[in-house]
């Protein structure tokens, strides 16, 4: 038996998924604000990414860590605000689906909620023609690995 696509409409917007979306990130990473600007130009209502703030402290080396939030509820299931007991990389953003799955890396962390979005508001940001597509993600490639 075939179960049917959940769709949830937020504002303009439909998703195809369970949502809300959880976005853990830094505002000191340039990859989080990354994912953030996406989500300003797309106007995906702050109600279905939920954007949730790590924290940041140094280890013994004096080296950057991100830390879980003191208090979410993801920090007391895990019994740790140690970043790597949520996300083995270490690193933010990381996008957690209601389901559980986590999504790291802001550029599939676009693509996936761009993917999600079944109509939007005018067109997608991605052009219609494929080369046109790939310009926009080698530009893309480019501001990511400069920043």
């Amino acid at each position: 038996m075939k179960s049917k696509k959940q769709t949830k409409q937020t504002k303009n917007l439909e998703f195809d998924s369970g949502g809300p979306f959880r976005l853990f990130y830094h505002p000191s990473s340039s990859a989080s604000l990354r994912v953030i600007l996406y989500l300003r130009c797309r106007q995906v209502p702050p109600s279905f990414v939920q954007l949730t703030s790590t924290e940041f402290t140094t280890d013994d080396r004096g080296i950057p860590v991100f830390t879980m939030p003191e208090g979410d509820p993801e920090t007391k299931k895990l019994g740790t605000k140690n970043l790597l007991a949520f996300n083995p990389e270490g690193r933010i953003p990381i996008l957690l689906l209601s389901d559980g799955r986590k999504m790291t890396q802001s550029g599939p962390i676009i693509d996936y909620i761009e993917d999600c979005l079944t109509t939007g508001i005018g067109r997608s940001l991605s052009p219609d023609d494929p080369w046109e597509r790939a310009e926009v993600r080698r530009i893309a490639w480019i501001i990511a690995a400069d920043t």
